[in-house]
Protein backbone atom coordinates (compact mmCIF):
# COMPACT_ATOMS: atom_id res chain seq x y z
CA UNK A 1 0.00 0.00 0.00
CA UNK A 2 1.45 3.21 -1.26
CA UNK A 3 1.43 6.56 0.60
CA UNK A 4 -1.38 7.33 -1.44
CA UNK A 5 -3.54 4.57 -1.41
CA UNK A 6 -2.49 4.82 2.73
CA UNK A 7 -4.21 8.34 3.01
CA UNK A 8 -7.38 7.60 0.92
CA UNK A 9 -7.85 4.62 3.53
CA UNK A 10 -7.33 6.42 6.60
CA UNK A 11 -9.21 9.42 5.56
CA UNK A 12 -12.17 7.09 5.19
CA UNK A 13 -11.90 5.77 8.37
CA UNK A 14 -12.10 9.11 10.45
CA UNK A 15 -15.19 10.21 7.64
CA UNK A 16 -16.98 6.64 9.03
CA UNK A 17 -16.03 7.54 12.96
CA UNK A 18 -19.84 8.47 14.08
CA UNK A 19 -20.75 4.77 12.62
CA UNK A 20 -17.74 2.63 14.27
CA UNK A 21 -17.99 4.91 17.43
CA UNK A 22 -19.12 2.06 19.57
CA UNK A 23 -16.98 -0.53 18.50
CA UNK A 24 -13.89 2.08 19.46
CA UNK A 25 -15.71 2.86 23.19
CA UNK A 26 -16.23 -1.06 23.90
CA UNK A 27 -12.59 -1.58 23.18
CA UNK A 28 -10.68 -3.52 25.44
CA UNK A 29 -7.23 -3.44 25.16
CA UNK A 30 -6.59 -6.98 26.99
CA UNK A 31 -8.90 -9.07 25.47
CA UNK A 32 -9.03 -7.47 21.55
CA UNK A 33 -5.06 -7.04 21.29
CA UNK A 34 -3.85 -10.12 21.57
CA UNK A 35 -5.94 -11.41 18.43
CA UNK A 36 -4.41 -8.63 16.13
CA UNK A 37 -2.48 -9.60 13.08
CA UNK A 38 -0.10 -6.64 13.17
CA UNK A 39 1.64 -7.84 9.78
CA UNK A 40 -1.46 -8.85 7.60
CA UNK A 41 -3.65 -7.07 5.88
CA UNK A 42 -6.87 -5.26 6.49
CA UNK A 43 -9.97 -5.40 4.54
CA UNK A 44 -10.88 -2.03 3.03
CA UNK A 45 -13.19 -2.62 0.02
CA UNK A 46 -16.02 -0.67 -0.35
CA UNK A 47 -18.54 -3.39 -0.02
CA UNK A 48 -20.86 -2.63 3.66
CA UNK A 49 -20.82 -5.91 4.93
CA UNK A 50 -16.84 -5.58 5.23
CA UNK A 51 -17.04 -3.75 8.32
CA UNK A 52 -13.67 -1.96 9.13
CA UNK A 53 -11.95 -1.89 12.99
CA UNK A 54 -10.36 2.07 12.86
CA UNK A 55 -8.21 0.90 15.05
CA UNK A 56 -7.10 -2.54 13.94
CA UNK A 57 -6.52 -0.83 10.91
CA UNK A 58 -4.07 2.02 12.64
CA UNK A 59 -2.06 -0.68 14.26
CA UNK A 60 -1.36 -2.84 11.64
CA UNK A 61 -0.46 0.00 9.22
CA UNK A 62 1.25 3.12 11.23
CA UNK A 63 4.85 1.61 11.09
CA UNK A 64 4.92 2.61 7.54
CA UNK A 65 2.22 5.39 7.23
CA UNK A 66 2.18 7.47 10.98
CA UNK A 67 3.42 10.77 9.04
CA UNK A 68 0.70 10.52 6.41
CA UNK A 69 -1.61 9.28 9.08
CA UNK A 70 -1.20 11.91 11.34
CA UNK A 71 -1.42 15.07 9.12
CA UNK A 72 -4.88 13.45 7.43
CA UNK A 73 -5.99 12.97 10.93
CA UNK A 74 -5.31 16.64 11.52
CA UNK A 75 -6.64 18.48 8.15
CA UNK A 76 -9.46 16.00 7.96
CA UNK A 77 -10.55 17.14 11.22
CA UNK A 78 -9.97 21.01 10.83
CA UNK A 79 -12.64 20.17 7.91
CA UNK A 80 -15.27 18.83 10.25
CA UNK A 81 -17.69 20.87 12.15
CA UNK A 82 -16.42 21.39 15.75
CA UNK A 83 -19.26 19.56 17.50
CA UNK A 84 -17.81 16.10 15.50
CA UNK A 85 -14.90 16.55 16.18
CA UNK A 86 -15.63 14.85 19.33
CA UNK A 87 -15.18 11.38 17.58
CA UNK A 88 -11.87 12.13 16.51
CA UNK A 89 -10.85 12.42 20.49
CA UNK A 90 -12.07 9.20 21.37
CA UNK A 91 -10.67 7.46 18.39
CA UNK A 92 -7.20 9.85 19.19
CA UNK A 93 -7.12 8.38 22.54
CA UNK A 94 -8.06 4.36 21.95
CA UNK A 95 -5.30 4.20 19.46
CA UNK A 96 -3.10 5.68 22.70
CA UNK A 97 -4.70 3.14 24.82
CA UNK A 98 -4.10 0.36 22.25
CA UNK A 99 -0.59 1.62 21.36
CA UNK A 100 0.59 2.04 25.13
CA UNK A 101 -0.75 -1.60 25.89
CA UNK A 102 1.01 -3.34 22.96
CA UNK A 103 3.95 -1.62 23.67
CA UNK A 104 4.22 -2.55 27.41
CA UNK A 105 3.70 -6.21 26.64
CA UNK A 106 5.96 -6.35 24.03
CA UNK A 107 9.10 -8.38 24.41
CA UNK A 108 10.88 -6.66 21.72
CA UNK A 109 10.24 -5.53 17.96
CA UNK A 110 7.92 -2.58 18.73
CA UNK A 111 10.43 0.10 18.85
CA UNK A 112 8.56 2.03 16.08
CA UNK A 113 5.27 1.88 17.63
CA UNK A 114 6.95 3.31 20.72
CA UNK A 115 8.41 5.97 18.71
CA UNK A 116 4.27 6.72 17.34
CA UNK A 117 3.31 6.34 20.77
CA UNK A 118 5.71 9.20 22.67
CA UNK A 119 6.73 10.94 19.57
CA UNK A 120 3.73 11.64 17.22
CA UNK A 121 0.72 11.08 19.52
CA UNK A 122 1.47 11.68 22.82
CA UNK A 123 3.15 14.96 21.62
CA UNK A 124 0.68 16.39 19.04
CA UNK A 125 -2.11 16.64 21.59
CA UNK A 126 -2.24 19.92 21.96
CA UNK A 127 -2.49 20.77 18.53
CA UNK A 128 -5.38 18.25 18.90
CA UNK A 129 -7.35 20.01 21.33
CA UNK A 130 -6.62 23.11 19.66
CA UNK A 131 -9.35 21.65 17.20
CA UNK A 132 -11.19 20.28 20.20
CA UNK A 133 -11.84 23.58 21.47
CA UNK A 134 -10.68 26.30 18.58
CA UNK A 135 -10.97 30.03 19.38
CA UNK A 136 -13.77 32.10 19.52
CA UNK A 137 -16.50 29.70 19.26
CA UNK A 138 -18.72 29.34 21.86
CA UNK A 139 -20.65 26.15 20.82
CA UNK A 140 -17.25 24.23 21.08
CA UNK A 141 -17.51 24.39 24.77
CA UNK A 142 -20.39 21.67 24.33
CA UNK A 143 -18.02 18.83 24.60
CA UNK A 144 -15.77 20.78 27.10
CA UNK A 145 -16.61 18.13 29.96
CA UNK A 146 -15.86 14.80 27.64
CA UNK A 147 -12.66 16.31 26.46
CA UNK A 148 -11.30 16.63 30.11
CA UNK A 149 -12.31 13.56 30.73
CA UNK A 150 -10.51 11.95 27.94
CA UNK A 151 -7.38 14.14 28.91
CA UNK A 152 -7.43 12.29 32.45
CA UNK A 153 -7.45 9.70 30.76
CA UNK A 154 -4.54 10.29 28.53
CA UNK A 155 -2.95 11.72 31.20
CA UNK A 156 -2.52 8.43 33.47
CA UNK A 157 -1.66 6.72 30.52
CA UNK A 158 1.54 9.04 30.00
CA UNK A 159 2.06 8.28 33.48
CA UNK A 160 0.59 11.07 35.42
CA UNK A 161 2.24 14.21 33.71
CA UNK A 162 -0.34 16.93 35.33
CA UNK A 163 -0.45 15.88 39.32
CA UNK A 164 -3.60 14.56 40.78
CA UNK A 165 -3.44 17.96 42.54
CA UNK A 166 -3.45 19.91 39.24
CA UNK A 167 -6.28 17.91 37.47
CA UNK A 168 -8.33 18.02 40.87
CA UNK A 169 -8.12 22.21 40.46
CA UNK A 170 -8.89 22.36 37.21
CA UNK A 171 -12.32 19.94 37.91
CA UNK A 172 -13.38 22.20 40.53
CA UNK A 173 -13.05 25.08 38.31
CA UNK A 174 -15.50 23.45 35.55
CA UNK A 175 -18.11 22.01 38.00
CA UNK A 176 -18.31 25.28 39.87
CA UNK A 177 -18.43 27.29 36.63
CA UNK A 178 -22.12 29.09 37.63
CA UNK A 179 -20.70 30.53 41.43
CA UNK A 180 -17.49 31.60 40.73
CA UNK A 181 -16.51 35.50 39.45
CA UNK A 182 -15.36 36.12 35.78
CA UNK A 183 -14.27 39.63 36.39
CA UNK A 184 -10.63 38.23 36.39
CA UNK A 185 -11.27 36.01 33.04
CA UNK A 186 -9.64 37.52 30.42
CA UNK A 187 -11.79 37.85 26.92
CA UNK A 188 -8.97 36.86 24.78
CA UNK A 189 -8.93 33.37 23.85
CA UNK A 190 -5.66 30.91 24.36
CA UNK A 191 -4.30 29.83 21.55
CA UNK A 192 -1.84 27.14 21.39
CA UNK A 193 1.90 28.45 20.15
CA UNK A 194 2.73 26.71 17.20
CA UNK A 195 5.97 24.86 17.82
CA UNK A 196 7.01 21.34 16.69
CA UNK A 197 7.07 20.43 19.94
CA UNK A 198 6.80 16.48 18.07
CA UNK A 199 10.60 16.96 16.46
CA UNK A 200 12.39 16.66 20.42
CA UNK A 201 9.84 13.99 21.44
CA UNK A 202 8.77 16.54 24.42
CA UNK A 203 5.03 15.13 25.20
CA UNK A 204 5.76 16.81 28.47
CA UNK A 205 5.22 20.12 26.86
CA UNK A 206 2.70 19.13 25.03
CA UNK A 207 0.32 18.28 27.95
CA UNK A 208 1.43 21.42 29.86
CA UNK A 209 0.40 23.30 26.68
CA UNK A 210 -3.01 21.18 26.71
CA UNK A 211 -3.71 21.94 30.78
CA UNK A 212 -3.44 25.75 30.05
CA UNK A 213 -5.70 25.58 27.14
CA UNK A 214 -8.30 23.46 29.02
CA UNK A 215 -7.96 25.81 31.92
CA UNK A 216 -8.57 28.97 29.46
CA UNK A 217 -12.01 27.13 27.92
CA UNK A 218 -13.37 26.61 31.32
CA UNK A 219 -12.88 30.28 31.65
CA UNK A 220 -14.63 31.29 28.74
CA UNK A 221 -17.42 28.69 29.71
CA UNK A 222 -17.49 30.66 33.14
CA UNK A 223 -17.88 33.91 31.58
CA UNK A 224 -20.39 33.00 28.90
CA UNK A 225 -22.36 31.68 31.43
CA UNK A 226 -22.54 34.80 33.75
CA UNK A 227 -22.95 37.18 31.16
CA UNK A 228 -25.88 34.76 29.54
CA UNK A 229 -27.39 34.77 32.93
CA UNK A 230 -26.98 38.64 33.03
CA UNK A 231 -28.36 39.05 29.93
CA UNK A 232 -25.37 41.07 29.12
CA UNK A 233 -23.53 41.01 25.55
CA UNK A 234 -21.04 38.32 25.11
CA UNK A 235 -17.92 39.72 23.44
CA UNK A 236 -16.18 36.46 23.19
CA UNK A 237 -19.27 34.51 21.05
CA UNK A 238 -19.00 35.02 17.30
CA UNK A 239 -21.83 35.92 15.89
CA UNK A 240 -24.44 33.25 13.85
CA UNK A 241 -26.27 30.26 14.24
CA UNK A 242 -25.38 26.76 13.56
CA UNK A 243 -26.00 26.03 10.04
CA UNK A 244 -29.43 24.29 9.30
CA UNK A 245 -27.07 21.23 7.10
CA UNK A 246 -25.27 20.65 10.12
CA UNK A 247 -27.80 19.75 12.48
CA UNK A 248 -28.89 17.64 10.01
CA UNK A 249 -25.98 16.22 9.55
CA UNK A 250 -25.50 15.50 13.13
CA UNK A 251 -28.75 13.96 13.39
CA UNK A 252 -27.45 11.80 9.99
CA UNK A 253 -25.15 10.22 12.19
CA UNK A 254 -27.11 9.77 15.76
CA UNK A 255 -29.72 7.64 13.15
CA UNK A 256 -26.86 5.56 11.91
CA UNK A 257 -24.75 5.29 15.17
CA UNK A 258 -28.36 4.53 16.57
CA UNK A 259 -29.26 2.06 13.86
CA UNK A 260 -25.98 0.09 14.05
CA UNK A 261 -26.81 -0.75 18.15
CA UNK A 262 -30.17 -1.65 17.11
CA UNK A 263 -28.76 -4.97 14.73
CA UNK A 264 -27.32 -6.25 17.70
CA UNK A 265 -29.83 -4.92 20.38
CA UNK A 266 -33.76 -4.90 19.24
CA UNK A 267 -34.80 -8.81 19.61
CA UNK A 268 -35.46 -10.82 22.09
CA UNK A 269 -34.21 -14.63 21.99
CA UNK A 270 -37.38 -16.97 22.02
CA UNK A 271 -35.83 -19.72 23.58
CA UNK A 272 -34.61 -17.13 26.45
CA UNK A 273 -39.18 -15.96 27.19
CA UNK A 274 -41.30 -19.23 26.91
CA UNK A 275 -43.91 -16.93 27.81
CA UNK A 276 -43.79 -14.82 24.57
CA UNK A 277 -46.38 -16.25 21.59
CA UNK A 278 -46.02 -18.26 18.57
CA UNK A 279 -47.15 -16.73 15.10
CA UNK A 280 -49.74 -19.46 15.29
CA UNK A 281 -51.10 -18.29 18.93
CA UNK A 282 -51.10 -14.94 17.92
CA UNK A 283 -53.39 -14.97 14.66
CA UNK A 284 -55.88 -17.08 16.98
CA UNK A 285 -56.08 -14.51 20.00
CA UNK A 286 -56.03 -11.81 17.25
CA UNK A 287 -59.41 -13.67 15.60
CA UNK A 288 -61.25 -13.85 18.50
CA UNK A 289 -60.82 -10.96 19.80
CA UNK A 290 -63.97 -7.86 20.24
CA UNK A 291 -63.49 -4.73 18.33
CA UNK A 292 -64.03 -2.72 21.44
CA UNK A 293 -60.90 -1.75 23.54
CA UNK A 294 -61.64 -2.69 27.49
CA UNK A 295 -59.23 -1.27 30.51
CA UNK A 296 -57.43 -4.33 30.51
CA UNK A 297 -56.87 -4.25 27.04
CA UNK A 298 -55.48 -0.59 27.45
CA UNK A 299 -53.21 -1.71 30.14
CA UNK A 300 -51.82 -4.53 27.82
CA UNK A 301 -51.49 -1.57 25.36
CA UNK A 302 -49.01 0.02 27.72
CA UNK A 303 -47.26 -2.63 28.35
CA UNK A 304 -46.28 -3.34 25.15
CA UNK A 305 -45.60 0.00 24.38
CA UNK A 306 -43.09 0.19 27.93
CA UNK A 307 -41.37 -3.02 26.80
CA UNK A 308 -40.86 -1.67 22.92
CA UNK A 309 -39.27 1.44 24.62
CA UNK A 310 -37.00 -0.73 26.39
CA UNK A 311 -36.02 -2.44 23.84
CA UNK A 312 -34.74 0.51 21.93
CA UNK A 313 -32.47 1.70 25.26
CA UNK A 314 -28.80 2.24 24.34
CA UNK A 315 -25.54 2.74 26.30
Amino acid sequence: MDSFEARLKFIQVLKSLSKTLNTILTYAPGSNSDSFNLSGSINMSGSKTAAVDPIQFYVTCCDEHYEDFQQCLFDTTSKMDSLDRLNVLIYYCKLIEMLKYLVDNSTGGLESKKHILNKVLLASIDKLYMLMLPGNEIKSLVNLNECINRFVDMNQLAGNIISDEEMKQMRQAFQRHSSTSATQISEAWYTVPDTEADTAGDYEKSFRTTLTLLNDRIGKQRLFYQQFANSEPIPCQEQGTAATQITLHRMENDRERHKKLKEHSWFIKRDTDRSMLSANEFEKLWDNTTGELTIEDLNNMQELHDISQQSYLTM
